[in-house]
């Protein structure tokens, strides 16, 4: 699920990006700052800001080191369909 509350944008939140390459979910990353819609994030293994931001709904909450990232995508997937 992206991420929906202030919380979890708070600067140095452990979050995940969605990668336009795969579409899928790389981890690693934490929140530097919001701008708006747009977030710009930073590499947890050398700090390095990414060079653009981000936007909002290509950013959630890194998931639990339990949860299978299959049930993950699932779960994502699910919650955007309209009931």
């Amino acid at each position: 699920m992206p991420i929906a509350t202030v919380e979890d944008l708070a600067p140095g939140a452990e979050v995940e990006v969605r990668t336009h390459y795969q579409a899928s979910w790389a981890r690693g990353f934490e929140v530097a700052s919001v701008e708006g819609d747009r977030v710009r994030v930073r590499r947890r293994s050398d700090g390095s800001l990414l060079p653009t931001a981000v936007d909002r709904s290509d950013v959630r909450r890194r998931a639990a080191t339990n949860e299978s990232p299959w049930m993950r995508e699932l779960r994502d997937i699910a919650s955007t369909r309209v009931a």
